[in-house]
């Protein structure tokens, strides 16, 4: 009788415990009601931590016009670039309480209510856990000393602006002297790196391969196998020492097939938290190389077609290379880009170098490479009659972006939907782990009571399991605490948008919904 009195007691404990624990952890974020245009104003933010101790993150979720830079670290290595902001922990700092801030420069011609958010990412039992900053609304008056620019802060205009006489790439005559191959010539688009020798003869040298499914190589595509294809342009300039390079184990690869991709890093001098993200073409996935360098120390993950290794600390190696896999899709074609940066810490601030884009071809079944084996001289003039003169004129518009995207160290990439609240919904996350449970219904229901459905999500190399699906974020946060009677540890509320998890104090701003504690 007395044993499991006892046992009773340590349950008891063990639940209070929990529930002392779970809400020992909470942020705090203050900043000013009101703000002028072209200001500057601090954002304070307050972690009571808890018993959290290890990696741990703060990211800021600012609005567009907002330009961020670290005051008060509190030992943290800070990344800021534009109106993002994190603060990064190796080690959480013994404290129980962190104070951290911010200053927000915003910009002359930003106006309105502006929403600051944030969260605190940590771990917790081996457990990634997170907590949310309560959200704060900044109005942001006309410009000190002047009106508001006319001009929107963020336009999307086409890169070819100004518009020539005569467009870059135009419909002519194949053959440029206006001569033809015993045929009335073609029309087809000419290069604008094609060079034709006035009054030479017109030898069929192909710019571009153009294989039977229709997929064309690059015209600076040599056509030949190599073991190595490097990237298409010089590197750029250095900075501060660091840059980085990228090759393939080969220029071509069939549907379904691999290439190998290794990039060199030139450290420098830095040291510290380090990222590497490459952007993977459509229909491609990347996965850790098993035949080579692989990571090294970094942790990988491919989300969202961006793949991403993270190190804490770099390496002590002033040079080094790692390496991925790149999958074809079965049904990929064509010529394919790789574009990646290496973003590192340097003199106290976040550094990115952008890595040239390297070019290779899915070469398709049964593809053949067209190599020409003659040359064929012109016998007869024929004057061109069917010369095109474009119609269409470009013309530039103004479009203010809705769509942005912040991207995580822990490797998800989180869509800022705007456009209404359609198919956004509020779940409550109990629980995340690096090896699913192989009957987690039954493992719930005899751990915790809980009988309902549970859905589990395969994110950043966790299975994530959900429960509960509401359009009023109070209805998920009153889930939260029932879950927490139940004994689960650190429940929280997620937002997930068409499918897609975004944040939720950007689902509260969509959905045009308050916050609740």
């Amino acid at each position: 009788m007395i044993k499991y009195l006892v046992l009773l007691i340590n349950l008891i404990g063990l639940f209070v415990y929990q529930l002392f624990m779970q809400s020992a952890v909470t942020v705090t974020q203050t900043a000013p009601p009101n703000a002028q245009a072209g200001s500057t104003f601090t954002v304070e933010v307050t972690i009571n931590k808890g018993s959290a101790s290890g990696f741990a993150k703060y990211q800021a979720d600012l609005p567009q016009g907002f330009t961020a830079t670290a005051v008060e670290k509190q030992g943290a290595t800070v990344l800021s670039s534009g109106n993002a902001i994190k603060f990064i922990w190796a080690s959480l700092p013994g404290d129980a309480t962190l104070k951290i801030s911010y200053s927000v420069t915003v910009d002359p011609s930003l106006t309105g209510n502006q929403n600051i958010g944030g969260k605190f990412l940590y771990v917790l039992d081996n457990v990634k856990t997170e907590a949310d900053a309560n959200p704060q609304t900044v109005s942001i008056g006309g410009a000190v000393g002047g009106a508001v620019a006319s001009t929107p802060t963020a336009v999307t205009t086409p890169t070819s602006n100004a518009l020539a006489s005569t467009p870059t790439a135009v419909t002519t005559p194949t053959n440029t002297d206006n001569t033809t191959t015993a045929s009335t010539p073609t029309a087809v688009t000419t290069p604008t790196n094609n060079t034709t020798t006035a009054g030479a003869s017109p030898a069929i040298v192909p710019t571009a391969t153009t294989t039977p499914n229709g997929a064309t190589t690059p015209a600076n595509y040599n056509n030949t196998a190599s073991s190595t294809a490097a990237s298409s342009s010089p590197p750029a300039p250095a900075i501060g020492g660091v840059y980085a390079t990228r090759s393939l184990s080969t220029g071509s690869v069939a549907p379904g097939g691999t290439i190998i991709v290794n990039v060199t890093i030139h450290k420098g001098a830095t040291s510290g938290f380090a990222k590497l993200q490459e952007a993977i073409p459509d229909g491609f996935t990347a996965t850790e190389d098993a035949t080579g360098k692989g990571k090294g120390s970094a942790s990988f993950t491919f989300v969202d077609g961006k793949m991403k290794m993270v190190w804490l600390s770099l390496p002590t190696d002033s040079v080094y290379t790692v390496s991925y896999a790149l999958n074809a899709g079965t049904s990929s074609s064509g010529s394919q880009l790789v574009t990646g940066t290496f973003s590192f810490v340097q003199d106290g601030g976040a550094q990115k170098y952008p890595i040239n884009g390297t070019s290779f071809v899915v070469t398709g079944q049964g593809q053949i490479a067209i190599t020409p084996t003659n040359t064929v001289t012109a016998t007869n003039t024929v004057t061109p009659t069917n010369t095109v003169t474009p119609t269409n004129t470009v013309t530039t518009a103004s479009v203010t972006p809705t769509n942005t995207v912040t991207t995580t160290e822990s490797g998800s990439v989180t869509p800022h939907i705007g456009g209404g609240s359609k198919g956004l919904v509020y779940n409550v996350q109990i629980m995340a782990l690096h090896n699913a449970l192989k009957d987690f219904k039954s493992y719930f229901a005899r751990i915790n009571n809980i009988n309902e459905a549970i859905t589990p999500k395969m994110e950043e190399g966790f299975t994530k399991y959900i429960v509960g699906k509401y359009g009023e974020y109070k209805d998920a946060r009153d889930h939260r605490e029932e879950m927490k009677a139940k004994n689960v540890t650190g429940p929280f509320v997620v937002a997930y948008n068409g499918g897609q998890r975004i944040s939720v104090q950007e689902a509260l701003m969509i959905t045009k919904q308050s916050w609740v504690q």
